[in-house]
C-alpha cells in the first residue's frame, strides 16, 4: 500500500524548519514526499530491496513528515540534483607544485557547493609574507561571487604563523570561516599566567582569538590534543582531519548526517526505536548511493567507509542507559543492512561478531551540536543565555562523560562581552572535557 501523502495542518512536522528550502507555494508535506520518493528510488540496486521501493517511499515518508528524523539541510535542498553531501576536508601541501594542483581542486569543488576544512599545519615556517599571500590566493579562488559557498581554515595555536592567520581573519570576508586547534599546553600556560597575571605569547594569542570572538567571526575552536586522543581511542589513522561537520573523517571523504528527535518516540518501546533507527540509516546509506560525488577519489573513499552521522533532540531528559542502547540498536541496525546490501567489518565495532556496513554511525562531533548522543555529547542552545546558564548547565551534561565522550558547544550573545568572560569560557569548557566549542 502507497502512504498518502496528508497535507493536515495538525501533523507534527515543524514547517519553520523547512521554510529555507520551498517554494513560496510549496506544500512541506508533498516536498518531503518528493524527498522520501528519491532516496527510495536506491532500493533498485539491491536486488534484496528492489521489489519494495514503495514500501521504503512508505516509512521514509512516515519518518520524515512525523517529524522523527530531519535530514541535513543539503539533502533537504539538494535531492533533486543529488549533490547531497556536501562537506569534505583537505589537508593542504607545502610543497609549492602539489598546492597549486590543490588551489585548482578547491576551487572545483568549491564551484560544486562543497563546504571545505582546508587545514593548513604542513604550511609552516615560511616567511609571513609567503604565507599571507597563500591565504588571499585562497579567499580569492574563483567561484560564485554572488553565493560564495563557505570554507573554514584551521591551524593549531603553536603554528609558527598563528598571529598571520588570525591578523587575516579578522579582515576575511564572511564566507571564510575559522579553526583554531587548542593544545593541552596552550591551555596550561593560558590558566597558569591567568592565574599568576603575567602576560605571554599565549595570552597574545588568545587575546587575537578573543578579539575575534567580539567581532561576530565564526570561530570553532577545537582541543587538538584530547581530539587526537579520541582518535587514537577509535584506532583512526594520523592522516584523519576535521570535516566542516566537526567529524574526523578521511581526506575527501564525505558522509550523511541527519537528526532523530527522540521527542516524537517512544525509547521505552525498543521495538519501535529500532524500527526507526533502522529506516534513519537505511535512508542515509541510500543517500550515499545516490549522491553525486566530485571526484573519483571522494566517491570511492566516502562508498568504502559510507560514514553516517546520525545527531538527536530531545536526548536531555533521558537516562543514560538510552545513550547506551541507541548507540547498541544502530550497530545492529547496520549489522542487518549489510547482510542484506553487503558489509565492511569496522574497527571501531570490533566487540561485535558480525560486520557493520557502516564506518561511523553516531556523530563523533556534530556541527552546531544539537544533542547528547553516544560518542558525541552535543546540545544547541536554542535561547539567549546568559553566563549563569552556562555554568548551570555543563556540569549537568558532564555527568555522563564516560560514554558521551566526544563534543559539546553553545552560542550566546558575545557582543560587549569581557575578555575575562571569554576566558572562564575557555577554561570551563576545557576543564569539562569538551573536545570542541564555539562561541
Amino acid at each position: 500500500m502507497t502512504a498518502k501523502i496528508s497535507t493536515d495542518s495538525k501533523t507534527s512536522l515543524d514547517v519553520k524548519l523547512l521554510k529555507y528550502f520551498l517554494d513560496k507555494d510549496q506544500d512541506p508535506l508533498l516536498y518531503l514526499g518528493e524527498i522520501a520518493r528519491k532516496i527510495a528510488s536506491a532500493d533498485q540496486y539491491y536486488a534484496p530491496f528492489r521489489q519494495q521501493k514503495e514500501a521504503s517511499f512508505d516509512r521514509f515518508y512516515q519518518l520524515l513528515s512525523q517529524n522523527q528524523f530531519l535530514p541535513a539541510a543539503d539533502i533537504l535542498r539538494n535531492s533533486d540534483n543529488l549533490n547531497m553531501l556536501n562537506h569534505m576536508a583537505i589537508k593542504l601541501r607545502r610543497d609549492e607544485e602539489t598546492l597549486f594542483s590543490q588551489f585548482k581542486q578547491i576551487s572545483h569543488l568549491l564551484k560544486q557547493g562543497i563546504h571545505l576544512a582546508l587545514d593548513l599545519s604542513e604550511l609552516q615556517n615560511l616567511n609571513g609574507k609567503e604565507f599571507t599571500h597563500y591565504l588571499s590566493i585562497i579567499q580569492n579562488l574563483p567561484q560564485d561571487l554572488d553565493d560564495p559557498t563557505w570554507m573554514r581554515l584551521y591551524i593549531d595555536v603553536n603554528h609558527s604563523h598563528i598571529e598571520e592567520f588570525l591578523d587575516f581573519a579578522l579582515s576575511a570576508p564572511d564566507y571564510i570561516h575559522f579553526a583554531a586547534g587548542i593544545t593541552d599546553q596552550f591551555m596550561q600556560e593560558l590558566k597558569h599566567k591567568h592565574a599568576k597575571q603575567e602576560q605571554s605569547l599565549t595570552h597574545t594569542v588568545f587575546k587575537q582569538l578573543a578579539k575575534l570572538v567580539l567581532k561576530q567571526k565564526r570561530v570553532d575552536f577545537l582541543f587538538s590534543d584530547k581530539i587526537n586522543c579520541l582518535r587514537i581511542k577509535q584506532g583512526l589513522s594520523a592522516d584523519y582531519l576535521i570535516n566542516p561537520l566537526n567529524q574526523l573523517a578521511s581526506e575527501h571523504e564525505l558522509m550523511a548526517s541527519g537528526i532523530l528527535n527522540l521527542a516524537t518516540i517512544n525509547t521505552d518501546d525498543e521495538t519501535q526505536l529500532k524500527e526507526v533507527l533502522f529506516t534513519a540509516i537505511h535512508f542515509l546509506d541510500n543517500c550515499i548511493e545516490l549522491n553525486h560525488y566530485p571526484n573519483d577519489q571522494s566517491m570511492w573513499q566516502s562508498k568504502k567507509m559510507r560514514r553516517i552521522c546520525l545527531g538527536f533532540l530531545g536526548l536531555e531528559p533521558h537516562a543514560q542507559s538510552v545513550v547506551i542502547k541507541i548507540n547498541e540498536l544502530a550497530i545492529q541496525c547496520s549489522q542487518e543492512l549489510s547482510e542484506l546490501r553487503g558489509g565492511y567489518q569496522q574497527i571501531r565495532y570490533e566487540e561485535h561478531n558480525h560486520s557493520t556496513r557502516h564506518s561511523q554511525l553516531i556523530g563523533q562531533c556534530h556541527q552546531p551540536l544539537i544533542s547528547q548522543i553516544a560518542g558525541s555529547p552535543s546540545y544547541l542552545f536554542k535561547r539567549e543565555m546568559n553566563l549563569k546558564d552556562f555554568y548551570a548547565l555543563y556540569p549537568r551534561h558532564s555527568a555522563t562523560q564516560d560514554v558521551l565522550t566526544n563534543i559539546a558547544s553553545f552560542k550566546h550573545p558575545t557582543n560587549n562581552m569581557p575578555i575575562e568572560t571569554i576566558m572562564q569560557l575557555f577554561l570551563t569548557c576545557y576543564n569539562q572535557g569538551l573536545l570542541t566549542f564555539e562561541i
